[in-house]
């Protein structure tokens, strides 16, 4: 069954949810590797267990949406670190020279089924995400953004510095290094 199969829904969408239990988090690592499969540029081989999850996942927040029968559509993760050198692919902000005092918020992983496009679960997505970040203290974000994302972040303040190093399991998409500062945010949003 293709991801758009289990992603469409005419029954609406549910709010964003935070969610901590193993079961809702191996969902979405099967669900990241569903989508991304399903939307390309993707290397044969990225995803052979049939999910994805990195050494972060354990210790970040997750947020979740579900379709109208309970069916996972969108989710996203954030993490908190006490210093640059300590984000996920630290090397590809220090490359750019990008010196931040910490603590920083990393959110990533903001997955939406295809069906689900358009609907604006990446935005509510976002907007968790923001919204823990600055309750939890931090300044600055920093994370890596494909080209559809870098549509959604540039309205929400976030400065692009440039291209990633490609990522050997997603050949095809050019991903953007990018940062926020909670300041530029709240005039850009606010």
């Amino acid at each position: 069954m293709s991801t758009v199969d289990v992603c469409s829904s005419a029954e609406g969408y549910t709010d964003v949810m935070e969610v901590r239990d193993p079961q809702a988090l191996e969902e979405i690592y099967a669900f990241r590797a569903r989508v991304w499969q399903e939307v390309g540029g993707l290397a044969a081989n990225a995803f052979p267990a049939g999910g994805w999850r990195d050494a972060y996942d354990h210790g970040g927040r997750h947020w979740i949406v579900r379709d109208g029968r309970g069916r996972l559509v969108a989710a996203a993760r954030l993490t908190f670190h006490a210093t640059l050198e300590e984000v996920p692919e630290a090397e590809e902000y220090l490359r750019y020279g990008l010196r931040l005092p910490g603590p920083i918020a990393a959110p990533a992983r903001v997955v939406v089924c295809p069906a689900a496009q358009g609907a604006g679960l990446g935005r509510r997505l976002l907007e968790a995400q923001d919204q823990a970040a600055w309750e939890a203290g931090t300044q600055r974000a920093v994370r890596q953004a494909s080209p559809a994302m870098v549509r959604l972040l540039l309205p929400r303040g976030w400065r692009i510095l440039g291209p990633a190093t490609v990522d050997p399991r997603f050949p095809g998409v050019p991903f953007q290094v990018a940062v926020l500062d909670r300041a530029v945010a709240r005039r850009a949003v606010g």
